[in-house]
């Protein structure tokens, strides 16, 4: 943005910096200066709109909307402290400046405490304003940002409260069957894909269990080693290793009556496999360090990315603990096997978080095209980003429409041939991914939804370099 110091009234600043131009409405009943303040601004990359009077400004923002707005404190029709009360009862997110004379000071104070963003003192240098208004812009994108992040805040938080979103007769058909087990004692085996909704399944299962006035603990088995998932899951003694100063019991303890989500089981390593394979059977366990045993009632929902029958086929996951867990196995389909529910999913999602808009046709055609391999974790996260780049940026805030661009989709890897299998279309991609962020693969696994750990193990597969 242009400076102070930069600005001049002969010689204005270069366009505004900004995916639109902003929009002022500059309220003033001196025609002569609205001319001469409308003309400067629009030379420097605003949009603005004259009003002479507080009513007159009234019924433009009936049918227009601003970012920004200056109005003169004394007007024969309408004070601009009336106006500013009006305005900001009813239009809060517009910054308002405030125009008065010497003798207006102290009106113009109770202006700022009734909501106004600043004061300028007539007569006004056109680059004072300029600037102020610049200033102004900034705390405008500062509240979109906050805004568009407290929105997102608040969807990841509903959706992760255990709602699994059922768009669809695949996903509805699994929610009965999800049902019907629920209503049992006996362990779920819950697979799919990263990003697919696993945990929001397990946390359906308890709700709908007689145990949903119990706890429902979870934990993450790939991400912990050996040695710390073992103390988490069983808990230990005072001393039983350096630094063990108390006693602490574990994740089995703390969903006694209740359920324990075991999540990516599969990456359990051999001597825990044991140890949980004993206790998923008898509710038996031992805290490290201690030699009596105990008990608890609880029941086990488990999940894996990847199918478990393979795994205990190759010796890599225990076979009796395997078909213990696999009592009752859901699986939950990839977004790929159910497109038929990908624009409506991303429609939820939307509508949610920005209520009043919608997709364009170039959208809806860019989301059903792309392969999506973060499932609807990747999807719900490419509505979220967008949404918050549209508030942040106010890019489409006047339309509330959403377009292929604006999803960032328009240069998405085009759905494999039929030479190339899924495999070589999560290579493909992954490096395309990772390229349009120019080699930021944090932001990377945000895009594709799944965390920078399981990105490395990713490129590790597919011996990719990027």
């Amino acid at each position: 943005m242009t400076s102070p110091a930069q600005a001049s009234q002969s010689a204005p600043s270069a366009p505004h910096p900004h995916p639109r131009p902003l929009r002022i409405l500059l309220v003033d009943d001196e025609a002569g200066f609205r001319e001469m303040a409308a003309e400067h601004l629009e030379s420097a990359g605003f949009e603005v709109e004259q009003a002479g009077g507080g009513r007159e400004a009234l019924e433009i923002l009936k049918v227009r909307t601003f970012d920004l707005a200056v109005f003169d404190l004394k007007m024969p029709d309408m004070s601009g402290l009336d106006l500013l009360t009006r305005v900001k009862s009813d239009l809060p997110e517009i910054e308002v400046l405030i125009l008065t004379a010497h003798g207006g000071v102290d009106t113009a104070v109770e202006a700022i405490r009734r909501g106004a963003h600043h004061y300028l003192v007539k007569p006004i240098k056109l680059a004072e304003l300029q600037a102020a208004l610049e200033r102004a812009a900034e705390k405008t994108a500062l509240n979109r940002r906050q805004a568009g992040e407290t929105a997102v805040r608040a969807h990841r938080q509903s959706y992760r409260a255990g709602e699994f979103l059922a768009t669809g007769p695949r996903t509805r058909e699994l929610l009965e069957t999800t049902a019907h087990a629920a209503a049992g004692a006996f362990p779920v085996l819950i697979e799919g894909e990263t990003g697919t909704g696993k945990e929001l399944l397990a946390q359906f299962v308890h709700r709908r269990s007689p145990r949903h006035q119990g706890p429902m603990v979870a934990v993450n088995c790939g991400l912990l080693s050996e040695s710390l998932l073992e103390r988490e899951l069983f808990g230990h003694s005072r001393g039983a290793f350096t630094g063990a100063s108390d006693s602490r019991a574990g994740l089995f303890e703390a969903a006694d009556g209740g359920t324990l989500f075991l999540d990516e089981i599969g990456e359990a390593s051999p001597n825990v496999q044991v140890a949980l394979l004993r206790a998923i059977e008898t509710g038996m366990f031992r805290r490290i360090g201690e030699v009596r045993e105990r008990f608890a009632d609880v029941r086990i929902v488990a999940a894996s990315n990847q199918p478990l029958a393979k795994s205990a086929e190759t010796g890599r996951f225990r076979t009796d603990l395997y078909h213990r867990l696999n009592v009752v196995n859901l699986r939950i389909p990839p977004l790929r096997e159910r497109p038929e529910e990908i624009v409506p999913l991303a429609e939820t999602f939307l509508s949610r978080l920005w209520p009043e808009s919608r997709f364009l046709d170039d959208a809806r055609a860019a989301l059903q095209s792309h392969p999506w391999p973060g499932n609807v974790r990747e999807l719900q996260n490419a509505i979220e980003r967008t949404v918050y780049l549209c508030r942040a940026g106010s890019a489409g805030k006047m339309t509330g429409t959403v377009t292929a661009q604006m999803l960032g989709l328009t240069a998405a890897v085009p759905p494999p041939g039929p030479a190339m299998d899924l495999d070589g279309a999560e290579r493909a991609h992954i490096q395309a991914t990772i390229l349009h962020f120019n080699g930021d693969k944090r932001a990377a696994a945000g895009a594709l939804g799944i965390t920078l750990r399981h990105l490395y193990r990713k490129l590790k597969k597919h011996d990719l370099s990027v």
